[in-house]
């Protein structure tokens, strides 16, 4: 005699193990992920401080006037300045303009792209500005040459240095 089939009343032991074990492997997946994703975006936040630390200094040689990175910590990000031709003083320095955003070329941190990452730290000759001569030296925020490498530092360790005798721009990531 066949007996028909029970109705299932849900799921076994085993099934429910397997689909927590499925979900464990795919959450831990997910969390190391997420982690590369944040060292990719200081990653890139560094490269884009090294890059503009550098197109600073490349104005500087091209057009024979002083140029700026200027940093606001408090504010968690920095400006590129030009000093006029006319009349060089760091007082006078204006805001280089961004051809993408068309305006002030001001970088943010903590935002968008850059989301999750911080200047911790900006140190040049005692201030928190670099400049270059027309010959490509780094100048501290005095307008005085460095004489001691000046370095900004990101919020997960990666370093941008600029060399205090000829305002070399390296960049060391963790």
């Amino acid at each position: 005699m066949n007996r028909p089939p029970r109705p299932s009343r849900g799921f076994t032991l085993i099934e429910l193990i397997a689909v927590m074990l499925v979900m464990s492997i795919l959450g831990a997946t997910a969390i190391s992920a997420l982690g590369s994703f944040d060292r990719a975006r200081e990653a890139a936040a560094a490269r884009a401080l090294w890059r503009d630390i550098e197109y600073a200094r490349e104005r500087s040689l091209a057009t024979g006037r002083r140029h700026w990175v200027v940093f606001n910590l408090a504010a968690n990000s920095y400006s590129l300045l030009e000093e006029p031709s006319g009349a060089p003083s760091r007082g006078l320095a204006a805001p280089l303009t961004d051809v993408a955003a068309q305006g002030p070329l001001v970088r943010r941190l903590g935002i968008e792209e850059a989301a999750g990452v911080s200047v911790s730290s900006a140190d040049f000759g005692g201030t928190s500005e670099v400049g270059f001569d027309w010959l490509g030296r780094p100048l501290s925020g005095a307008a005085s040459p460095l004489v001691s490498d000046g370095s900004a530092t990101l919020s997960a360790g990666s370093v941008v240095t600029v060399s205090a005798g000829n305002g070399m721009v390296s960049l060391d990531t963790p």
